[in-house]
């Protein structure tokens, strides 16, 4: 990019067919080839908080990202601001980056400095462009094109866990304005870590406690959830999608991986690749329509939780939480003084009671796209 940012472009076509943007694409790519990790000036910086052992990131300048912007200067539409050239899916670096590269090996805090502690704050952002179309939603792509996405996230993730300063990548979505959504047109954004978010490291030290040599945390999160079917939304042969006992958001849906071992996109294969973007519609499409005519559009966080490069990591189970913001047509879900400063969730319903509701919502079966990418 002008920059110095890299953008990613992805184009499909049936067998035998080239993609219609491939050649543009490829020609832009000689002309402007990568020339490293762009290094910013100031990069954000990161504070260590002793209290609760963890990092807070501080990124000042993205208080003046774009807000909500027309449809005539969304910077997200073919040739407006960020995408001059025509595409299917883009993936490129935030032009206003919570994290970034920054030379040089990160410190880590030890008791001689932990309550003045700070980095630069390393890692990587990049926003995810489903889609062309300023108005497409997601549940409503074509299925094939939801496919494509979940190729191009694999790529994008293979290629940014493997960078020696990046611990995380976290593939994630907020759908509507009251999920902290700044852009209408359908993206989402992809976030790399030097460390293990709190919530991740929690989910990591769980699945080591559990392991007992053959079964562990997740297998009998499974195991729970197919024998109560209670709570089971849809599912495949490679996956599961439910309401979990411990749903914390109305109407939360998590997908697993049912195979052992599938840690991350990087394990799947090209059946359960398909077969992933098939659940993820199914969860999509039902959440759109069980309050079809409700103000607030069902506001949602979608998070793909996966983990490469820890020590074992084949034990941990790759698995996409939604969390709606919304528990009735005309009400929100907030999260008050308890859950925010406590980290205590209170519910105002039951998993099983709301599960049932959504699962008579269509689509009931879970369709798969005809294409199956090698």
């Amino acid at each position: 990019m002008d920059d110095g940012r890299i953008v990613n472009l992805y184009d499909f076509a049936p067998w035998g067919e080239n993609p219609s943007h491939l050649l543009l694409h490829r020609d832009a790519a000689i002309e402007n080839p990568p020339q490293g990790p762009r290094i910013l000036e100031k990069p954000s910086e990161m504070r260590w908080n002793p209290t609760l052992a963890q990092w807070t990131v501080y990124a000042a300048h993205r208080m003046n990202r774009p807000q909500l912007p027309s449809r005539d200067s969304c910077p997200l539409c073919p040739g407006i601001l960020e995408l001059p050239m025509p595409y299917q899916i883009a993936i490129f670096e935030n032009r206003a980056p919570a994290m970034s590269f920054v030379p040089g090996e990160m410190e880590r805090p030890d008791t001689t400095n932990l309550f003045e502690f700070k980095s630069p704050a390393r890692g990587r952002c990049d926003i995810v462009v489903y889609s062309p179309q300023h108005d497409e939603k997601f549940a409503f792509m074509p299925l094939e094109n939801i496919y494509a996405l979940v190729e191009a996230w694999r790529d994008r993730y293979r290629e940014i866990i493997a960078q020696s300063d990046i611990e995380f990548v976290s593939i994630f979505e907020n759908k509507g304005r009251e999920a902290g959504m700044t852009l209408d047109h359908p993206h989402g954004q992809i976030y790399a870590f030097p460390f293990l978010p709190p919530d991740l490291e929690k989910q990591w030290a769980q699945t080591q406690a559990f392991w007992d040599g053959k079964r562990g945390l997740w297998e009998k999160i499974l195991e729970k959830e197919l024998r109560d079917g209670s709570r089971i939304i849809a599912q495949t042969d490679g996956f599961l999608a439910a309401m979990p006992f411990y749903a914390r958001y109305p109407f939360e849906v998590h997908i697993w991986a049912k195979r052992a071992g599938v840690s991350s996109l990087l394990e799947m294969t090209p059946q359960e690749r398909r077969e992933l973007a098939g659940i993820m519609k199914n969860v999509a499409l039902r959440y759109e329509r069980l309050w079809p005519d409700a103000a607030y559009g069902f506001p949602t966080l979608m998070l793909m939780q996966q983990l490469s490069k820890q020590a074992g990591a084949e034990r941990y189970r790759f698995h996409i939480e939604f969390l709606p913001l919304q528990r009735s047509p005309e009400k929100m879900k907030y999260r008050a003084s308890i859950e925010s400063g406590a980290g205590t969730f209170l519910a105002d319903f039951l998993p099983e009671e709301q599960a049932a509701e959504l699962g008579a919502v269509e689509p009931k079966e879970v369709e798969l796209p005809e294409l199956l990418f090698d």
